[in-house]
């Protein structure tokens, strides 16, 4: 008796590579279903934990409220929030110094503009000595000076302040040298003699060669280069005034703390020639009235402006 063969389907090659790719999705749509089951089970998580904590919050702030009221004034302690903190955050902590620094009165002198000093770094708190041919230098004074180069010697912090007009001066095509700086008594003794001598040579007699170098070089002990606080600047020729370094000079001294200190319609009250070469540091809260209001140092001390 022969057996009935059973019939078996036969897929083709396109129709086996279709059903494993449609395999392959169902399998990584329950893979991205279940993923997204989970994230929101968690966020679910999340958002009651969030609520519960805020209830909390809530029903503690309310005990507290309800706790205090019922409490007497009288008997209340601080809280904690009124105590410093040792556990306050730095941001905080800074703010906090902020704030009462801005309170204390500041103890900084204040220059003449207003600023602090330790924005002007060349501010004189003291006003400046007097040193002309009525006043001589104290016997107590003894000048700061430091070697500035090239053999001269001037006052420490007025060194720098010429450092930093030098700096400027060559940046807008000024070129600034030193002829004369600090001179002690012994030097400024030799000069005045020798000035002395060639007027007599000339014909002057003695008090009149006297006079006529007290005019233009200041008797020992009555200079301003024996403070060392005066610099002659470029030339000592009185033509300096024509040019371009003069004009820069007078326009810009100030801001570095120098005066020109004997000016051409001052010589009456000076006593001494127009010198547009003689530079004085006095500081840039001075140098700036006296700059501004072009009047000279001894006008300025007396207040007669």
């Amino acid at each position: 008796m022969m057996k009935k063969k059973r019939y078996q389907k036969r897929y083709t090659r396109a129709e086996i590579i279709r059903n494993r790719i449609l395999v392959v999705l169902v399998v990584l749509a329950l893979a991205l279903a279940a993923a997204c089951g989970l994230s929101m089970l968690g966020d679910g998580d999340e958002v009651s934990q969030e609520q519960s904590s805020s209830s909390s919050r809530s029903e503690t702030e309310q005990e507290q409220n309800s706790s205090s009221q019922e409490e007497p004034s009288s008997q209340e302690e601080p809280s904690s929030q009124e105590e410093p903190s040792s556990e306050q955050e730095p941001s905080e902590q800074s703010s906090s110094q902020e704030s009462s620094a801005g309170e204390e009165p500041s103890s900084q002198p204040v220059s003449a503009s207003g600023e602090p000093s330790e924005e002007d770094p060349f501010y004189e708190p003291e006003m400046p000595i007097l040193v002309n041919p009525t006043n001589r230098i104290p016997e107590d004074y003894v000048p700061d000076v430091a070697d500035m180069g090239n053999g001269y010697q001037f006052d420490r912090k007025a060194t720098q302040a010429y450092n930093e007009m030098l700096r400027a001066a060559n940046a807008d095509g000024i070129s600034l040298w030193v002829v004369s700086a600090y001179r002690d008594n012994d030097k400024q003794t030799t000069n005045f003699n020798n000035k002395v001598k060639e007027y007599e040579a000339m014909g002057y007699s003695a008090q009149e060669a006297y006079d006529a170098t007290a005019k233009i070089i200041a008797v020992p002990g009555t200079s301003e280069h024996s403070l060392g606080l005066a610099l002659d600047l470029n030339s000592l020729e009185q033509s300096f005034e024509n040019t371009e370094t003069y004009r820069w000079l007078v326009s810009h001294c100030a801001e570095y703390g120098f005066i020109l200190r004997y000016p051409k319609d001052k010589e009456d009250i000076t006593d001494i020639i127009f010198e547009p070469w003689h530079y004085r540091y006095v500081g840039t809260n001075h140098a700036k009235i006296i700059m501004e209001n072009k009047i000279c140092l001894e006008e300025y001390l007396s207040g007669d402006y």
